[in-house]
């Protein structure tokens, strides 16, 4: 069974991060879009950037 494509669903970057699994790609607060085009990140990494277990404590990425 196919993985729902991550690009489809587009989250607004809150803070400024870097993504190990991207290549140490900068993500943007403001700027970008997560997960950019090509980057399909696993649903559990989704979720650990939309909570506070990050190691800013806060959410990273939200839902636009």
């Amino acid at each position: 069974m196919a993985r729902k494509n991550s690009t489809l669903r587009g989250y607004a970057v809150l803070i400024d991060f870097t993504e190990p699994g991207d290549g140490m790609h900068i993500y943007r607060a403001g700027k970008d879009r997560y997960p950019r085009p090509g980057y399909d990140p696993p649903d559990e990494r989704i979720a650990y950037l939309q909570s506070d277990k990050t190691v800013l404590c806060k959410p990273v990425i939200a839902k636009k």
